[in-house]
């Protein structure tokens, strides 16, 4: 099973390998959940024990381990040509309201447009301030400046509107063999109180660990002989 994998395709579509490594191996479900819970920092972020174990457990039952097999299949295949010939083979089927209503309200649960943003503002940050933190201390910009470039360069409202935009249609590839009765149960787990604990702690699993990452991917970049300097 995939569960941070899971949560990071429904906000960024391109990190949906985040754990691939993790599964190289045959290894029971729960078992490869909790590594990824570990790893991801998710063990400490969801609390109780016993809601980890209570998410554990659906991810592990018959509707979870569809929908994370889908999100699996996925992971890799989001490319332009693929999304293409999705698009084409679509226009020719009859238009399905209520499929779409379903892909409209699991981006909806599962909060995509916002995590989304928030995973590549976090990232995009990560990576100024690790380039800035490589200068004199008098030539820092600083984070407050870096932000304020970031928003005039990437505006929140303009970000998100663009997520709108595509993420139904991201999410009607990623679930194109799924039955819309599994894919309402998702919806319905997404909008438990419990559902929603878990997309916020892997939220913050996530944010945290790609801005620590991406902060060092700046500081390598500004180390970069040729590279323009900020």
């Amino acid at each position: 099973m995939k569960t941070n994998s899971t949560r990071s395709m429904g906000a960024v579509a391109a990190l949906a390998v985040f754990a691939g490594s993790v599964h190289a191996q045959p290894a029971p479900p729960l078992e490869l959940a909790g590594r990824l819970f570990e790893r991801s920092g998710l063990a400490a972020q969801l609390q109780p024990v016993a809601d980890m174990k209570r998410v554990l457990a659906w991810l592990d039952g018959r509707v979870g381990r569809s929908m994370t097999m889908a999100e699996e299949s996925a992971a890799g295949k989001l490319t332009q040509e693929n999304m293409q010939a999705y698009f084409e083979s679509e226009k020719l089927k009859p238009a399905d309201p209520q499929r779409a209503r379903l892909i409209v309200e699991l981006v909806a649960a599962v909060n995509a447009v916002e995590i989304g943003a928030t995973l590549i503002e976090a990232m995009s940050l990560g990576i100024a301030v690790g380039m800035d933190s490589t200068q004199p201390v008098e030539k820092r910009i600083g984070i407050s400046n870096l932000r304020s470039r970031q928003r005039a360069v990437m505006p929140p409202d303009k970000l998100r509107a663009n997520m709108s935009a595509t993420f139904p249609a991201m999410y009607g590839f990623v679930y194109r063999q799924t039955g819309d009765a599994e894919l309402a149960a998702y919806v319905k787990f997404n909008n438990s109180a419990l559902g929603r604990r878990y997309n916020q702690a892997v939220t913050q699993a996530l944010t945290a660990a790609l801005t620590r990452a991406s902060v060092r991917v700046g500081e390598i970049i500004q180390g970069v002989p040729g590279k323009e300097k900020i």
